[in-house]
């Protein structure tokens, strides 16, 4: 025989609340780590290495900085990024999990205009864990709201 519990809110023993479920079975978890970031304004990158980001438009658990999401907690996460290659230029960019290559976009030489390079993921990660994006070769750019770097906890 199955049982049921009937609950609309999940807490901890300190009373921060877990998650909230509707009248329509719909789970809200409003402290699930994840974040997006991106730059305000054009950013052009030019030299090899970690790429940063000045604007968080979201950090849920305040575990982005600048370059680097710290995972706060085991499980799978899900990653992805987005940016412009240079006109004229090819470009790789990776994306690290504690220092180690797990993704790379790669866009050969563009011949006119931008073109969009990025990809998503899903890895599992354990706490403490770091993932940031790196530009291993040529030149990208990010601009604005069109551009990003997100994360997520998904179990």
């Amino acid at each position: 025989m199955a049982s049921i519990i009937g609950v609309e809110t999940l807490q901890h023993t300190n009373g921060t609340t877990a998650a909230t479920i509707d009248s329509s079975g719909r789970i809200k978890k409003p402290n699930q780590p994840r974040f997006r970031a991106r730059n305000s304004g054009i950013t052009n990158y030019t030299s090899t290495g970690a790429m940063s980001w000045n604007t968080e438009d979201f950090d849920v658990g305040n575990n982005f900085s600048g370059s680097t999401f710290t995972c706060p907690i085991d499980g799978v996460y899900f990653f992805a990024f987005n940016v412009f290659a240079n006109t004229g230029h090819s470009a790789n960019v990776d994306m690290f999990h504690n220092g180690g290559i797990i993704g790379r976009a790669e866009r050969g030489t563009t011949a006119g205009g931008y073109e969009t390079m990025g990809f998503s993921l899903i890895f599992p990660c354990s706490a403490n864990d770091t993932v940031l994006l790196n530009l291993n070769s040529g030149q990208v750019h990010t601009n604005g709201d069109l551009n990003f770097f997100t994360g997520y906890l998904v179990c």
